[in-house]
């Protein structure tokens, strides 16, 4: 979660980006995830959604290698 925490506070100084939010929730069996919400320009949709899931993929790779 703190590697979670540094990612969101990455987003939320990213051009375009107005807020992001998380909160835990229960997923599937009971297990406890995180959910994130992030409000940006329309103009700056793409480019979020790129760093969202390219900072994913860099941090799976990392995990996992």
């Amino acid at each position: 979660s703190e590697d979670l925490a540094v990612a969101l506070e990455h987003l939320r100084d990213s051009e375009g980006v107005l807020d992001v939010t998380q909160w835990s929730v229960y997923g599937k069996k009971g297990r406890i995830v995180f959910s994130v919400q992030i409000l940006a320009r329309p103009e700056a949709s793409e480019t979020v959604m790129v760093m969202v899931f390219i900072s994913f993929l860099v941090r799976f790779l990392i995990v996992y290698k």
